[in-house]
């Protein structure tokens, strides 16, 4: 049986994930001078499901940084802020004039997200994000085999018929 696209649904389970970010292209509008973006070229993802796209650290002791990551299950990016609690709850939640921990989605192909990260009373990241997913198929089918056998005893003077 030749199993192609077209009939991946007639598997018992199937799983598609998200195992490599590429291409990534991040078009700078607006970047902190206390900030430096970390790209990476090729990025895959960790054990834990964790598939980082993009970095912004700061280079001043105090600031917090950012990890711009994608979301397999919304299919989309997340900005999650590293730094204490309360400012990555606020972050998160996007309260007290922090904002951007959802991304706007500008175009699903190609795939393209506008970041705007803001601190409160400080514009930190502002770019237009693209990239490519890299994904993995696991394919699962149970298969039943059931064979038949007959046999028959002969008394053991008994000689087979048809000589």
């Amino acid at each position: 049986m030749l199993i192609g696209p077209w009939n991946l649904s007639k598997f018992k389970a199937k799983s598609i994930k998200a195992e490599s970010a590429f291409e990534i292209v991040p078009q700078t509008l607006y970047l902190d001078s206390d900030y430096s973006l970390g790209k990476v070229p090729i990025s895959a993802v960790t054990q834990t499901g964790l598939l980082v796209v993009l970095r912004l650290g700061s280079v001043v002791p105090g600031l917090p940084s950012f990890v711009v990551r994608w979301d397999d299950k919304q299919n989309a990016i997340d900005v999650d802020l590293e730094g204490n609690a309360c400012d990555c709850d606020a972050f998160r939640h996007e309260r007290n004039g922090y904002r951007g921990h959802h991304p706007v989605t500008i175009s699903v192909e190609p795939r393209v997200f506008k970041v705007d990260i803001q601190l409160p009373k400080r514009k930190v990241y502002e770019a237009l994000l693209t990239f490519n997913v890299g994904r993995s198929v696991t394919l699962a089918e149970s298969l039943r085999f059931q064979a038949e056998f007959s046999a028959e005893l002969l008394p053991k003077d008994d000689e087979p018929h048809g000589g």
